[in-house]
This record gives structure tokens, C-alpha cells and sequence, in this order.
């Protein structure tokens, strides 16, 4: 899987530094609503300048999301926050509650957002878990919205059910001394938040 991906997404050889630039996964409930619990899920990284640019599955480590009621899906949103259009979100109420999940972006503005092997249409059209043993999220290292934020993070999804929401994803990412890092396995749960 990580050869496929360096050769279709980054057309080079990746080194991967020991020390790693991740810190652990923050997750950040940001509505309540009768829809459900909408939650952002972010990359806690080490430095400024460091960056995320893939969210993968593979068959040591499968990417799972999933929860114990189905994830709320608005009509006009869609899997990937690429497909929530800006405008959209200024004109309905709820679509800012829609699930999709990402690299940096939370909409379609600037988002290069690109998959491999991630199939979103139960996700998308009933609510379902996705889950890929060989498939990627991803953007170019170069692009803007796979560099942290002020807070050192990274978004990675946004999840809104009224069950609990648990997952195991992977990640790759480049330090900003442009060396690059690789975590495998790396779980979460809304279980007690």
C-alpha cells in the first residue's frame, strides 16, 4: 500500500524518521444537537510547520470509522469535506453537522483532497462505517491545508452521531525540517466525552 501511494500521490521514495512529529489524536465536540454529538477529530503534532498528508488503511493496520448509531449525512454535503460547498454551508442550517472526513480543509475551498481505494458510498448515502485494509486519504505535501494550525493540529475528520464513535486510522506527515514521519494504528473513541 505505501508503494502504491508514494508512486501514485508523491512519485518518490519516502524515508521515514524514527522519531515521529505526531503527538496523539484530539478529538473536540463542537454541537449538540438532536441530529447527534458532532465531533472534529485532529492530528496533534510536535512543531509548527509540521504537516499531515495522508490517512491510510493497510492490511497490518486497517482504517475503520465507525459508530454504534449511524453518522449523520446532509443531502448536500457528501464523504469528503471537499464535497461541502461554502456557499451551502452559509445557506443551511444543517450541513454544518454533515460527517466527512479530510486532511486540513473543512469545505470545498482550496481542498486537494484526493482518495485511493476509500469506498465512501455507504458512508455517504446510509450512515455506515468506512473501513479500507488497502486504500488512502491524501494531498500533496506541498499543499497548504496539510500544514497545522496555530494550535499544532491537523483536521482529520468530522463525525456527527448519536452513538459512540470509535476508529483506528494511519497517518504520514513531513516534519518542517522536511523529513518524514509514518504512525500505524493509531485509535480513537468518543466513548465518555
Amino acid at each position: 500500500m505505501l508503494k502504491l501511494i508514494a508512486c501514485v500521490a508523491f512519485s518518490v521514495a519516502l524515508h521515514f524518521q524514527v522519531q515521529s512529529q505526531f503527538d496523539q489524536l484530539v478529538i473536540e465536540k463542537i454541537y449538540s444537537a438532536e441530529l447527534g454529538n458532532t465531533y472534529r477529530v485532529y492530528a496533534q503534532l510536535i512543531s509548527e510547520g509540521d504537516r499531515v498528508f495522508a490517512v491510510y488503511g493497510d492490511s497490518a493496520n486497517p482504517l475503520s470509522i465507525q459508530s454504534t448509531q449511524p453518522f449523520y449525512q446532509n443531502r448536500y454535503g457528501g464523504g469528503l469535506a471537499s464535497a461541502v460547498k461554502r456557499n451551502l454551508l452559509e445557506q443551511s442550517d444543517s450541513l454544518k453537522y454533515d460527517s466527512w472526513i479530510t486532511i486540513g480543509a473543512y469545505d470545498n475551498y482550496n481542498n486537494n483532497l484526493k482518495t485511493l481505494g476509500i469506498e465512501l458510498t455507504n458512508f455517504e448515502r446510509s450512515g455506515n462505517s468506512i473501513y479500507t485494509a488497502d486504500g488512502a486519504l491524501y494531498c500533496l505535501p506541498v499543499d497548504e491545508q496539510s500544514l497545522c494550525n496555530e494550535r499544532k493540529q491537523v483536521l482529520l475528520m468530522q463525525l456527527t452521531s448519536k452513538g459512540v464513535v470509535s476508529g483506528t486510522i494511519s497517518i504520514m506527515g513531513r516534519n518542517k525540517e522536511g523529513e518524514n514521519f509514518q504512525v500505524e494504528g493509531i485509535s480513537f473513541s468518543t466513548d465518555g466525552l
